[in-house]
């Protein structure tokens, strides 16, 4: 994991210390994890999804894509999206 902790900041060509301000931790303890001296918490890891859309199975097991795509997880779902005059969005789903 903490190879693939370092990649991830590596293709987001981030530094320690900003990647680090970034999920609110010093770059001491960001430092640890990406060397396996400390191995983060579910808490530093449901951030690092939030915020960098990071497959949390991915980074835990090598398998599967790096990143998420949270604002297409619905795409493929929604079957019709209708506008009308004085009508609210109407979102129909495919079963």
């Amino acid at each position: 994991m903490n190879t693939r902790l370092k990649q991830i900041r590596t293709v987001l060509n981030l530094q320690q210390g900003v990647f680090a301000k970034e999920l609110g931790i010093l770059q001491q303890q960001l430092s640890k994890y990406e060397c396996g001296f400390n191995k983060p918490s579910i808490e530093f890891l449901i951030k690092l999804s939030n915020i960098f859309n990071i497959n949390i199975h991915w980074l835990l097991t090598g398998e599967g894509q790096m990143f998420i795509n949270k604002s297409g997880e619905f795409e493929a779902k929604i079957k019709i999206v209708k506008l009308k005059k004085d009508q609210l969005l109407k979102v129909e789903y495919e079963d």
